[in-house]
């Protein structure tokens, strides 16, 4: 019987990982156990070590995988968010294990480098995203409630 991989030795030794997401704090851009994301290891597509705004990148936290956005990035650490969170969080760079470069859904690749993707990124999933999520987020509260 072998065990399973774990995804840095998959990232490690083959570069790259197709890998099915679970979880909600991507959403709308990624939909939970339906969407498979491809991830390249860091150093493949950034050889520099440089990561930019929007870059959505997979880390690890404590013994959990998680797939989020980055919002700001320093020399040591980066600050990063869920699309579908308000909550930022630090990440040190040791902590990051690749970076995702296409989305799978419904069989078909669909690359993250085009125009409707950058734009999705800018005014939702960016620090601009951030921002309008904080505001907007209680008024559609209020308006749920409310009906």
């Amino acid at each position: 019987m072998t065990e399973a991989r774990s995804l840095e030795d998959v990232l490690l030794t083959e570069g790259i990982l197709i890998w099915r997401i679970k979880g909600v704090s991507m959403r709308p851009f990624l939909k939970s156990e339906k969407d498979q994301v491809v991830i390249r290891r860091t150093d493949l597509v950034r050889p520099d070590g440089r990561f930019l705004r929007g870059d959505v990148l997979l880390y690890k936290r404590g013994n959990d995988y998680v797939l989020h956005r980055v919002i700001r990035a320093f020399p040591d650490r980066l600050k990063i968010a869920g699309d579908n969170t308000e909550r930022l969080e630090n990440v040190p760079m040791k902590n990051v294990l690749g970076i995702m470069t296409e989305v799978l859904r419904d069989g078909e690749k669909r690359r993250i480098d085009t125009l409707p993707w950058k734009l999705y990124t800018v005014f939702w999933g960016g620090k601009t995203g951030l921002f309008i999520r904080r505001c907007v987020k209680p008024i559609l509260r209020r308006i749920k409630k409310a009906l």
